[in-house]
């Protein structure tokens, strides 16, 4: 499948679920989910969908079985606005972008004291 397809298949999913979590969602836990990337594979099987929780607190994670629903649901609502054959298998990862960045920068902060 070309590139081009997949990235158009991309933005469409990140900008649709964005939609569903704003409109969509009632539960108080995701609905301060901001998703930051998603990236499909190259047969649009599966999707990651990369989010960033801006104040969760890191002693009182989402739990897992929570994560699972939310996830079907997404995908539930997400199929009847694609228009492909199938709707991707959805895999929601926590963004660790910023901690890296942040990590790689401190790290290269202390080489060159």
């Amino acid at each position: 499948m070309s590139g081009e397809r997949v990235s158009r298949v991309e933005d469409f999913i990140r900008r649709e679920i964005s939609t569903i979590i704003l409109h969509e969602i009632n539960d108080e836990r995701f609905k301060a989910f901001n998703i930051t990337a998603v990236r499909c594979s190259s047969d649009l099987s599966s999707a990651k969908i990369y989010y960033k929780l801006p104040n969760q607190a890191p002693d009182k994670p989402i739990p897992e079985v929570a994560l699972e629903r939310f996830t079907s649901l997404l995908r539930t609502k997400l199929a009847k606005s694609l228009t492909t054959r199938r709707v991707p298998r959805l895999i929601l990862e926590e963004d660790q972008a910023l901690e890296n960045f942040a990590r790689i920068s401190s790290l290269l902060d202390s080489v060159n004291d």
